[in-house]
């Protein structure tokens, strides 16, 4: 459990300060990985243009932000983990 919810935190901070891990997508537009990051890409790629923006990243944090302090603590990064996973199970 906590090795997922790290992998969600380092997604985020990955999609925050650069396009690095997802190299291949700014290469071939609307590229997407499958699986739980495959979902969280297509879900805030909001303009469906292959990348997200700060300001779609930032849709992100503030969905996860549940009591909107401006922070997100383990159990609001838990709860978009558990949300996660219900939206990729529920597509198979």
């Amino acid at each position: 459990m906590k090795k997922l919810i790290n992998s969600i935190v380092i997604l985020c901070l990955c999609l925050a300060f650069g396009s690095m891990a997802f190299g291949e997508a700014k290469k071939k537009k609307k590229t997407y990985l499958g699986g739980q990051k495959g979902v969280f890409f297509k879900k805030y790629d909001l303009n469906n243009d292959g990348k997200i923006s700060k300001q779609e990243y930032l849709s992100v944090f503030n969905s996860m932000d549940l009591d909107k302090d401006g922070n997100l603590d383990f159990y609001e990064i838990d709860q978009y983990y558990k949300k996660m996973q219900k939206e990729l199970y529920d597509k198979k």
